[in-house]
């Protein structure tokens, strides 16, 4: 494994008391995060916020924005994002999708029952005012 052995990552400041996604408590880098490492290691910092900049305005030419109202700067803002990806490896991605699977069918389930057997109505759970 690899230290902080490149230019992107030469100020990052880790803390070992707290979570970090690419780092382990040693300091090298996690192995699903070498590949990226490697190749972000392969740029300048330059590069990384020239890159940074063409991102952000293709996302302002493609629409990618939305607008706040009612604030001093009545204008289009770009979505937040970041260059640099959260990568969620298989194992992080099971619990993730159970988790998406389960919330799905509850809400399935709940829309069925709302209009259809109406049990949640019935029984008070949900007021009739909310549905109708």
């Amino acid at each position: 494994m690899q230290k902080l052995e490149n230019q992107i990552f030469s100020s990052y400041q880790r803390n070992p008391s707290l979570f970090d996604e690419i780092f382990d408590k040693k300091g090298d880098v996690k192995a699903v995060y070498q590949k990226l490492f490697d190749l972000y290691g392969a740029h300048s910092i330059k590069d990384y916020v020239k890159l940074n900049e063409k991102a952000k305005s293709s996302f302002f030419n493609q629409g990618i924005t939305f607008q706040v109202y009612g604030g001093k700067e009545n204008q289009e803002k770009i979505f937040p994002f970041d260059l640099f990806p959260r990568i969620i490896d298989s194992e992080e991605w099971d619990i993730i999708e159970r988790g998406a699977i389960q919330r799905s069918k509850a809400l399935n389930l709940f829309l069925w029952d709302i209009y259809h057997d109406k049990k949640i109505i019935r029984q008070g759970i949900v007021p009739m005012e909310l549905i109708s």
